[in-house]
């Protein structure tokens, strides 16, 4: 007798973002990456159903950084390419987002259109008729659904809360936006991610659209979900200086900050994109500003080793280091345990000296401790820092060193100074009043 359908119930691990497989997922090297994946997968270290706590696979975050040799490993391990994470987004909507977007190098659509080829379920995308016409997947032709769609019907939305004005502003599509708006669109529509049309020309690097967008009365300083305005995303991305010098014509926010008080300035230095750092610096941002947690735009530039950034920094007069960050940390705790020998050196040269170098984080360590342990347990301090070994500890360990003695030296050297002043003016308040008033 035949079995009817058997219940099968699946259970997902939600496991933290810095968890192996995500971190393996993004690792810089590609080949690397594939290797360490396809271990904790063949050993149970790690499922492809495995969640982070936004629900996304590690098949999403693969697409996500574009990692297409992760992505088929998943795909033949039994990764789930409908498994949908807590905004309703799964692998396969976002492969066929990119495919649809128009803006990726046709041998990247080619590639994803062969990993995900059942076209028969775009309709999880749910399109309005405009939006279906506007992506060539009706009979119908965009002009013909255009001049028959009533002004209500234009800002109807997919099932991401795109419209089809964001969708012609995603794939930089000028002539469409410029007659969507002209039939009334809503310029300000943020879909289920808080991305507004600016946000989506924004990301397709296109200045024209944008500045339709903005003579329509579009808000310059619209915020995603994540808090990021399109300043926030042009510093981010583009080391190119046009697009933000438009958004900052139109008055946009240099100090707006996301949702982790982190502002434009910072995601400059994380991105070490130093055409726009020295743009904003000339606009008179404030290099000094913390984000939520207390972190400077200079805490950065030595957490992510942006080695020019850091260079423009030290430059400025204004620049101030010596005080406390998040965990209770200094410059100088930061240093030992993220920055790369070519840090340390560029921070000699900045000839600092305002540094309490005993200063104790909130695990009771002073900054040469985390050094020390650095240069004796490297490979333990690799995987903590999620950074490759140092080529050389010692080496490194001595160009710690050597930028700890600066500071105390430059230290001694102003007390020395501070002090001769003191006695030099003690020594000139205590002289006897001259008696000799002959030449009065």
């Amino acid at each position: 007798m035949p079995k009817g359908p058997e219940l099968c119930i699946r259970l997902t691990r939600i496991r933290p973002y810095d968890a192996n497989i995500f971190v393996a997922v993004v690792d810089k090297s590609e080949e690397v990456a594939v290797r360490h994946v396809e271990r904790l997968l063949l050993t149970g270290g790690a499922s492809v159903f495995d969640v982070d706590p936004s629900g996304k696979t590690a098949l999403q975050v693969a697409l996500g950084k574009r990692k297409y040799k992760i992505v088929e490993l998943l795909l033949k391990a039994g990764s789930d390419v409908f498994q949908e994470d807590h905004k309703r987004s799964s692998p396969y909507t976002w492969a066929w987002e990119l495919i649809l977007a128009a803006n990726i190098p046709s041998i990247i659509s080619a590639r994803l259109r062969n990993l995900f080829c059942d076209r028969s379920q775009l309709i999880l995308f749910e399109f309005p008729e405009l939006l279906n016409a506007y992506l060539d997947l009706s009979v119908r032709t965009f002009d013909n659904v255009l001049s028959q769609t009533p002004r209500p019907a234009i800002d109807l939305v997919d099932v991401s809360g795109k419209t089809t004005l964001s969708w012609a502003a995603r794939r930089g599509d000028y002539e469409a936006v410029k007659r969507i708006l002209g039939c009334g669109a809503d310029p300000d529509h943020a879909d289920m991610f808080g991305m507004t049309p600016l946000h989506w020309s924004m990301w397709a690097d296109d200045e024209e659209c944008m500045k339709l967008l903005l003579a329509a009365k579009a808000n310059v300083d619209a915020k995603d979900c994540g808090g990021f305005t399109a300043l926030s995303l042009a510093v981010m991305l583009y080391d190119d200086t046009g697009l933000t010098e438009m958004l900052l014509s139109y008055n946009s926010d240099i100090e707006s900050m996301d949702t982790h008080g982190e502002r434009p300035l910072h995601h400059r230095v994380i991105n070490n994109k130093p055409k726009n750092l020295s743009l904003l610096l000339q606009r008179g941002v404030n290099i000094n500003a913390a984000s939520s947690r207390g972190d400077t735009a200079l805490t950065y530039g030595i957490i992510y080793n942006s080695h020019e950034a850091v260079g423009i920094m030290l430059e400025q007069t204004t620049l101030e280091y010596g005080g406390k960050g998040y965990w209770g940390r200094t410059l100088l705790h930061w240093a030992a345990s993220y920055a790369d020998l070519d840090m340390i050196t560029l921070l000699q040269s900045g000839e600092l000296s305002q540094i309490d170098t005993m200063a104790v984080d909130i695990d009771g360590y002073i900054a040469v401790d985390a050094a020390v342990w650095r240069r004796d347990c490297n490979e333990k301090w690799s995987h903590w820092a999620l950074m490759a070994p140092d080529e050389d500890p010692l080496e490194w360990f001595a160009g710690f060193e050597a930028l700890l003695d600066g500071i105390l030296e430059r230290q001694e050297r102003s007390y020395h100074e501070e002090n001769t002043k003191d006695e030099d003016q003690e020594i000139w308040e205590d002289a006897p009043e001259s008696a000799d008033t002959s030449l009065v």
